[in-house]
């Protein structure tokens, strides 16, 4: 964890301290890995891959699959370590190809591994006119890239992120095991929580980049979603079974592919989407400058986990405007607060807020126990023990202290989706989309919102959108899902 972090802090160095005037709108490409050509032959030689269906891909047929489809941007294979004069002859036959998908209006960027010349790469993919570079989760030469490129106007330099892995089902035991009985709590391997982390960060774009273990219509679909619905994206990866199913133009990999490019296509009909803002009864207060960022994201990933919605607040934004619709805020990552911003606080719990932090509050905790709790006027404080609680018994109090029905949101029959809340700017939408992790669908959900709505539409990747009757509830209203089988969103209005 502390590896990635470090490297998402170089990342973010890299990226704002190039002054580069972009040449295409970033968050408009629609990125696919796009392997080929005899350097990629031989990486996957290397680890006992057949290659052969990537000897020749870089042949203008292969741009035939993108016709009519969302992807406009091509990550084609450009730099890596080893042989130099390999490497020139890779960049050659991709170079050429780059000038041919430049001719059909596609976005090109160079792909670059670990172990690649930074210089030179940057050097050729200038004189070749591509678009930019790519740079692999494993590739750690930043500084000497970005200086390489500091000359070349509207040249996009790209990381591309290490997630968590694939989005998924696993099944854990109570001792943590990671493969258990079928009777155990589902986990959901999702990378949700870390694109809002690094958007919030003020990082953007932010493109996944990791391959799928188990191939299928369905994962490919998970994969985008998981991404897309916080803003982010999954850099489509065609495993080579797909690649080689396509050069053959076999009606099941153009039956997938085809799935993949409507799943993509989904999120670019309704980008209007993006710009909705978090909402969610919780707040948490995001300290660039935290001792423990491992922590710090560890809670975000367990909170997610919860279904417990929530909205980061970045330590310099926090005010009384910020904490407006807030229920709960947690300030465990701000361990040296100033006099202020424990009166803002300290105001926040009196007027009936719940307020957890640490041992900056000042107060002693007993050693036999992990926090306590206080009332504050109309509100309630929770001091932690620890500068840094333990990230799974935080989330798990969190839900007891809050309570689920303050949650705003709540799902039913939903054992394996994760939900994601957000508003238009001006509150009279809410969105709420459902990713369901397990390879079945979640079927006979209800869906539980607070707060009063008139219209409810819901979404899937495929087929056209439906009306919902919304029936009104105790604190809100209740609507009824036949199914989620991959993904679903929920457009409401006021």
């Amino acid at each position: 964890m502390q590896h990635r972090l470090q490297r998402l802090i170089g990342v973010l160095v890299v990226w704002n301290c190039l002054a580069l005037a972009f040449a295409v709108d970033v968050d408009k490409l629609v990125p696919v890995r796009w392997p080929g050509g005899p350097l990629e032959v031989a990486r996957r030689a290397a680890k006992k891959a057949d290659p052969a269906i990537l000897k020749d891909w870089y042949q203008p047929a292969s741009l035939d699959l993108l016709h009519d489809t969302p992807i406009n941007c091509l990550l084609v294979t450009w730099s890596a370590g080893g042989d130099p004069a390999l490497v020139r002859e890779q960049q050659q036959i991709a170079g050429a190809y780059a000038k041919e998908a430049h001719q059909r209006g596609f976005t090109v960027l160079g792909l670059v591994y670990a172990g690649a010349d930074a210089a030179q790469a940057v050097e050729a993919a200038a004189k070749a006119h591509l678009d930019g570079l790519a740079l692999e989760p494993d590739f750690a030469d930043f500084a000497r890239l970005s200086q390489a490129g500091e000359n070349q106007a509207g040249f996009l330099l790209i990381p591309l992120q290490a997630a968590a892995g694939a989005p998924g089902i696993r099944v854990l035991s109570d001792s943590g095991a990671t493969v258990a009985t079928p009777t155990s709590e589902p986990w959901m391997d999702s990378n949700l929580w870390l694109v809002r982390s690094l958007r919030a960060k003020g990082q953007t774009p932010v493109w996944l980049g990791f391959a799928l273990e188990n191939p299928s219509a369905d994962n490919y679909a998970r994969a985008i979603a998981d991404s897309a619905a916080a803003g982010g994206r999954w850099v489509v990866a065609p495993d080579d079974g797909l690649l080689g199913g396509l050069s053959q133009r076999q009606p099941d990999a153009l039956a997938t592919w085809r799935r993949i490019c409507e799943a993509s296509g989904f999120f670019e009909q309704h980008a209007g989407w993006r710009p909705f803002v978090p909402a969610g009864p919780l707040g948490i207060a995001r300290d660039p400058s935290t001792r423990y960022p491992d922590v710090a994201d560890e809670n975000l990933n367990l909170i997610a986990r919860r279904r417990i919605p929530y909205r980061m607040i970045d330590r310099a934004a926090l005010n009384a405007s910020a904490l407006e619709g807030v229920k709960a805020l947690l300030v465990t990552e701000i361990s040296n607060p100033a006099e202020g911003e424990r009166s803002m606080w300290r105001r926040f719990a009196e007027g009936g807020g719940l307020l957890v932090t640490g041992p900056g509050w000042g107060v002693a905790v007993p050693k036999d126990k992990d926090y306590i709790e206080q009332e504050l006027g109309k509100g309630q404080l929770i001091v932690y023990r620890e500068e840094t609680p333990d990230p799974e018994a935080l989330s798990k109090n969190l839900l007891h202290l809050l309570g689920k029905g303050n949650l705003g949101l709540r799902l039913f029959n939903a054992p394996t989706v994760l939900p994601y809340l957000s508003a238009s700017e001006d509150g009279k939408q809410l969105l709420v989309q459902m990713i369901n992790y397990a390879s079945g669908p979640s079927e006979a959900i209800t869906v539980r919102v607070s707060g009063s709505y008139r219209t409810a539409r819901l979404y899937g990747l495929y087929g056209a959108a439906t009306d919902l009757p919304v029936e009104k509830s105790e604190q809100g209203i209740e609507l009824a899902i036949g199914q989620i089988h991959t993904y679903a969103a929920l457009l409401l209005e006021r």
